[in-house]
């Protein structure tokens, strides 16, 4: 029978010691713990890719509904699945209310995430770590514990009271006291870090020497550069950096390679995200390896979207060598408006993007405007995609460091996970195997600074 909460802490108040401290696992071990509060997919497999290229423990947190929700959501549960075949540990997220919630709801959402999702443990959110609810988490902690003893219990009050933190660390198993933007100017010293944890936010970039710093005091961390409103709404973009150091090795950075190995067909990677842009931006960028293809063929697309503009269709693109017409880099609108950018340097990263609204379509290059087209109407973003060329060539295409972006949301996708990740939808002609579009490691930075020429042809070995 289910107690309530102020029943359970009156019983705490007369009995002290009524509820016995629960099972500490203690395991000791620096993991990332990353709140990964988006619907299944892309980022879901990116996680599982990083587990299978570094040798780090991963806990992620599932959140599909402020908690399991009211009914089992098949798609989570077979991730949820494939994170376990993996090796990652797999939180379910309850919301406490700062000891407020009566523990009937709670116990109840931890009996759903039980039955119907192979977790591993319970996160509990909204945590009071002021003295007088210690009894209410205990025996939270204990209900979670009697299901397993094995299942790993983590309270999130993210800060800390000095006076009582020793009894909430006996509680949980780990305490996250810190979840907030940019680096904690201060902690806790004295406490063991294996049951501390800290999950960062907007952070721009990746300091890995502050990483490092606060993994020392916190065995459970992540560092995100997400900052807006629910800032675990997408992968840290440098979620790999983090991996390879918790792991103790150097950083491969994973690029797309697409490849056109079969003269019958096209390769071609596709999204679909049908994104009406009236009241709002879409834009999409990712850094491209520039390389002398040869031009006497129909060219190589580096970058496509399909718009929809009042029921007609035209493709907006960056073609290296559109039809032949000499080695440089060309904007198009359609198939026969487009423009030499001027960038024909070759061996080289150069960042590409495109962004489109209910009025243009512009053209980037390494930030720099150099095509404005005027749509004058309601525009939708059909496709998204990269890699077609003509039928009589083979080549190779690298593309690194995806960013998508609808509105105020943003998918950002580096490759690093090992496989085809942020292309949901792989497409191929006659003769074209999906497969030949794979992601494969490029060592060094595949940023949008120039690469020499004698760099570039030793990694093209490599490849």
């Amino acid at each position: 029978m289910k107690s309530s909460g102020p029943i359970i802490l009156a019983m705490v108040v007369g009995l002290g010691l009524m509820f016995a401290p629960p099972v500490v696992s203690g395991a000791g071990t620096q993991s990332l713990l990353i709140p990964l509060y988006v619907y299944p997919g892309c980022s879901w497999d990116s996680v599982i890719g990083l587990k299978a290229q570094y040798s780090v423990n991963i806990v992620i947190i599932a959140n599909p509904a402020n908690g399991p929700g009211y009914q089992k959501d098949s798609v989570y549960a077979e991730y949820i699945q494939k994170m376990r075949d993996a090796g990652i540990s797999v939180l379910g997220y309850v919301w406490t209310n700062y000891g407020k919630r009566d523990s009937s709801i709670v116990e109840d959402e931890i009996d759903s995430w039980v039955s119907w999702y192979n977790v591993s443990g319970i996160f509990f959110d909204g945590v009071n770590v002021s003295a007088g609810t210690e009894g209410y988490y205990s025996s939270l902690v204990n209900y979670v514990k009697g299901k397993s003893q094995s299942y790993l219990v983590v309270g999130n009050p993210g800060a800390y009271d000095p006076s009582t933190l020793a009894d909430y660390t006996a509680i949980f198993d780990v305490l996250v006291i810190y979840d907030s933007p940019d680096y904690p100017p201060s902690w806790p010293s004295g406490t063991d870090p294996s049951k501390l944890g800290a999950m960062v936010y907007g952070v721009s970039s990746f300091d890995e020497t502050a990483f490092k710093d606060l993994a020392s005091k916190a065995y459970y961390v992540y560092v995100t550069d997400d900052g807006d409103d629910n800032p675990w709404d997408s992968l840290s973009s440098y979620v790999a950096d983090e991996a390879a150091v918790l792991a103790g090795v150097p950083k491969v950075n994973y690029v797309l390679r697409v490849s056109s190995h079969n003269t019958t067909g096209y390769s071609v990677i596709e999204r679909y995200p049908s994104y009406d842009v009236s009241g709002g931006t879409y834009n999409v960028s990712w850094d491209v390896l520039l390389r002398n293809w040869d031009s006497s063929g129909a060219g190589v697309q580096l970058m496509y979207l399909v718009l929809d503009q009042g029921g007609s269709t035209v493709e907006v693109h960056f073609d290296w060598a559109y039809y032949g017409n000499g080695t440089a880099l060309y904007a198009c609108y359609g198939w026969t408006s487009c423009t030499d950018t001027d960038f024909n340097v070759t061996s080289s990263w150069h960042r590409l993007a495109i962004a489109v609204d209910s009025a243009s379509v512009k053209f980037y290059v390494d930030g720099l405007e150099v095509r404005n087209v005027a749509t004058g109407g309601a525009v939708e973003v059909l496709r998204v995609g990269a890699g077609s060329w003509d039928k009589t060539s083979q080549y190779d295409l690298y593309i690194d460091n995806v960013t998508e972006k609808a509105g105020v949301g943003s998918v950002v996708e580096t490759f690093d996970c090992g496989s085809n990740c942020y292309f949901s939808t792989l497409v191929g002609d006659v003769g074209i195997v999906p497969a030949s579009t794979v992601a494969v490691p490029f060592f060094g930075s595949s940023t949008t600074v120039v690469v020499l020429a004698v760099t570039a042809a030793l990694l093209m070995r490599r490849w």
